[in-house]
């Protein structure tokens, strides 16, 4: 596929993102999806089953979640991505207790493309900002 259409597919996606809508997202992922976060707590996500828990348990967390592409860069069947996200902590984070508290950051990621689908993103962020944003860090 050509870069043109990576970007809209990216395009597209994020606006699924904004919008929480896990049907949607799932349609720009191939079934072999892959996706790993900068935060080691977090597990990788196999397929489009672990994909919609993955993202449905960000928006569990963060009802508010928000994301924003600050930049991008397309080559191929590469695309990276400088984006802002951020929300309130409304659920539990793994086993952490909901703070009632915001973060908002920026980070990156990284997607590679096959056939106009996205098949594997790597996310970057400050996990460790994010934490004490959100409180999780002792004073």
């Amino acid at each position: 596929m050509t870069k043109q259409e990576n970007l809209r597919t990216f395009n597209e996606w994020i606006t699924a993102h904004r919008a929480h809508d896990l049907d949607k997202l799932l349609t720009f992922v191939t079934d072999d999806v892959v996706i790993r976060s900068a935060s080691e707590e977090m597990t990788p996500a196999n397929g489009k089953v672990q994909a919609r828990a993955h993202w449905g348990g960000i928006y569990s967390t963060f009802p508010d979640f928000r994301m924003e592409a600050v930049a991008l860069t397309a080559e191929d069947d590469r695309l990276v991505a400088e984006i802002s996200h951020g929300g309130t902590m409304k659920g539990k984070m793994g086993n952490q207790e909901p703070t009632g508290k915001s973060y908002r950051l920026t980070g990156a990621f990284r997607m590679d493309f096959i056939e106009g689908k996205i098949q594997h993103i790597q996310s970057y962020w400050d996990t460790a900002t994010m934490a004490d944003q959100l409180g999780l860090v002792p004073q």
